[in-house]
């Protein structure tokens, strides 16, 4: 604030950063949920998903990923099987969750991308493999050749529109000792 004269730069300089978060966070969320367009509603329905996955205890890059699979005219959970980490979780939220479901697939119906598209779209948005918790548990003594590996993986995944065959261990869940470790219980490639 010394340096200038009014509060009028600075406050210009908030609003400006604020738009532009917005508008970033808009385009993030609609790429994530495989949408053309993000609209209020449709922040409402993401912020809806991550209460779920938080209660059913699902696995946010798992999740993220079967987005893409699920059939917007049948919509159900088999995309996400391999998402949850608790099974007396899922069942407790899975009527929320098929309800989530439903309306999900009735959006992507309506958006102007064709469903094949919004499965394009989250598959670009979403990636499937996530290295970081398996080299933050082995960082202290992997080998610079293992810490390459898992950077190729991240770097494939980022250009990679499917999985990458012979890597499936790092598209995995975080493994249990993750689970509700400060700094790795929520640790996903999707947040």
């Amino acid at each position: 604030m010394p340096l200038f004269d009014t509060h009028d730069p600075l406050h210009e300089g908030l609003a400006r950063y604020e738009a532009v978060y917005v508008d970033t966070f808009r385009e993030h969320a609609s790429a994530k949920l495989g949408l053309a367009t993000c609209t209020d509603e449709d922040l409402e329905h993401l912020h809806a998903l991550y209460r779920l996955m938080h209660a059913a205890e699902m696995d946010m890059t798992i999740t993220f990923r079967a987005l893409a699979d699920v059939d917007v005219d049948a919509p159900s959970l088999a995309p996400f099987a391999d998402a949850f980490y608790d099974e007396g979780k899922r069942t407790a939220n899975e009527l929320a969750l098929d309800a989530w479901l439903a309306r999900h697939a009735a959006r992507v119906r309506a958006d102007t991308l064709a469903p094949a598209a919004a499965a394009c779209a989250c598959d670009a948005a979403n990636p499937a493999t996530c290295c970081a918790t398996t080299s933050r548990r082995r960082r202290s003594t992997a080998r610079t050749g293992r810490l390459r590996r898992h950077r190729r993986v991240a770097r494939r995944d980022a250009q990679a529109v499917r999985d990458q065959p012979g890597r499936e261990r790092f598209a995995a869940k975080r493994p249990d000792w993750a689970r509700d470790r400060a700094g790795c219980s929520m640790l996903s490639c999707s947040s």
